[in-house]
């Protein structure tokens, strides 16, 4: 998948190039189907496209650490609950994913965990001279995940599929807003929270207001 070289760095729309490149190979093994939208198989991108595997393992007690991915051979100790200590091997560009995140209720914050520990592989598939701060190179990663889980075509084949207009102002967490109920539909197809969603469709230009997810209407919406 190498073979993008770009002439500079940091902007937000050089890195979703970085998302776009490998999407452009994911579709070429899953074809895209506008009128049957579906939501990324990150699974299959990290195992079939990378030549990685995903694991899930207890990282932490309190939350603090949802993933981690490996760049070279590493062994990795964990305690559980019981007291138990386990320990496993990853090889380069492995994955493990929270334990905590299993389970339907978790599938956002997984996609997006998942996705973000995508970002770091490609980071340095992409970049390998480049030295970023620890914080710079977490909201890069961040960017990559976001095109990864919702790229273009995807956003607007599920708006189609859902029956959104081109364009809104903003969504509202209220049944009171008529998109609301379609929204959440949408954001559950694809896999995603709901706010990232609504950052992306900001970011596409197809929400317009600064703040395109509220949760709430003001008084004056609501009447």
């Amino acid at each position: 998948m190498g073979g993008v070289h770009m002439s500079c760095f940091g902007s937000k729309h050089e890195l979703l190039q970085v998302a776009d490149h490998v999407i452009a190979h994911y579709y070429q093994r899953v074809p895209f189907v506008r009128n049957h939208p579906q939501a990324i198989d990150l699974d299959m991108l990290v195992m079939e496209l990378m030549g990685g595997s995903i694991k899930m393992f207890p990282l932490s007690k309190d939350g603090s650490m949802l993933g981690m991915t490996a760049h070279e051979r590493l062994i990795i100790r964990m305690e559980l609950e019981d007291g138990t200590i386990i320990c496993d091997t990853l090889r380069p560009k492995d994955i493990v994913i929270d334990s905590s995140l299993a389970g339907f209720h978790n599938t956002g914050v997984r996609n997006f965990t998942l996705a973000h520990e995508i970002g770091h592989q490609l980071l340095h598939i992409y970049y390998p001279l480049l030295a970023l701060s620890d914080q710079l190179e977490e909201d890069c990663a961040d960017i990559i995940a976001e095109g990864l889980l919702l790229p273009e075509c995807l956003v607007r084949a599920s708006m189609a599929f859902f029956q959104f207009p081109d364009t809104l102002s903003h969504i509202s967490r209220s049944q009171l807003d008529m998109n609301y109920p379609s929204f959440k539909k949408m954001a559950r197809q694809l896999g995603v929270q709901r706010q990232l969603l609504a950052n992306r469709m900001k970011y596409l230009h197809i929400l317009t207001s600064d703040v395109p997810y509220r949760h709430t209407l003001s008084l004056m919406e609501a009447g």
